[in-house]
């Protein structure tokens, strides 16, 4: 935690214990443990913690055990009746793309090439798989300072000019080159590594569990950092290609041939 998150920090749970004066027991349950942005922030005038104090309202922290036929049991064997229950069951987070079936070169099969460990160039294209573009992919996620909408058009605009390339040079499909992918994610994880979200208790969007393990959804930086038209994009042909180097892309046609073209995004930040 930098000293200025701590600051920042320090003056939010400040201004809680105030709103919640006349109830300790919400103090503990209301201010997290973790540092400013390590999960998406709560924008709130109040009328949050004012509905929490209402004498009609019990706000539970402990973990659910059980859902019965009546109500809810907690992990300290409280059982509580309801009338309505709104449960949120959750998803797979980072389990991109599924429970779609997607095939690249040789009949590869994404999933089974990704081994729980989901990554992509700019979060929209994966080696070995031609043709095959993302939106809100791998490490794409925003948690503050920015909107997954804009990132969103970010990210089509700059597929639209890919396609646009194919079109102009008769060329039929495109991949990231291997090496500028895992160039991309080297960085994607040493940034990640810096971010609030990393500490622990920090629960990081992971397919793989213990320590150590990448986080697969968030991108670092600031927004226009995470654009992806702010970078050239690194790509080859699948067959016969020359070695353009980073930031050209190699594409090939019906005729095999293959040639090297500058890549830019159609979209500027």
């Amino acid at each position: 935690m930098s000293a200025a998150n701590a600051m920042f920090r320090a003056m939010v749970a400040e201004a809680l214990r105030m709103q919640t004066e006349g109830r300790p027991d919400l103090v503990d349950k209301v201010i997290p443990t973790y540092p400013i942005g390590g999960k998406r922030a709560l924008l709130d005038n109040g009328v949050w913690i004012a509905a929490l104090k209402r004498p009609n309202v019990e706000l539970v922290t402990d973990a659910i055990t059980e859902i019965t036929e009546s109500g809810i049991i907690t992990a300290d064997g409280t059982a509580r009746d309801f009338d309505v229950i709104i449960y949120g069951t959750g998803f797979h987070a980072s389990r991109f793309l599924y429970p779609m079936k997607i095939k690249g070169r040789g009949g590869a099969d994404l999933h089974d090439t990704w081994d729980g460990d989901a990554r992509a160039y700019l979060g929209m294209t994966t080696p070995g798989f031609p043709n095959l573009f993302m939106i809100y992919g791998p490490n794409t996620n925003i948690v503050v300072n920015g909107s997954i909408i804009f990132f969103s058009e970010c990210s089509v605009r700059y597929i639209l000019g890919c396609l646009k390339l194919l079109a102009e040079t008769g060329a039929n499909a495109m991949e990231p080159k291997a090496e500028v992918h895992d160039a991309f994610n080297i960085q994607v994880d040493a940034g990640n590594r810096l971010m609030a979200w990393a500490p622990a208790g920090v629960e990081l969007v992971q397919e793989r569990e213990g320590p150590g393990q990448p986080e697969l959804a968030l991108r670092p930086g600031g927004l226009l950092a995470r654009h992806p038209g702010a970078r050239s994009a690194g790509f080859r042909a699948v067959e016969g290609a020359r070695d353009g180097g980073v930031g050209r892309l190699g594409l090939y046609g019906s005729d095999a041939f293959s040639r090297e073209v500058p890549c830019r995004s159609s979209s500027t930040p």
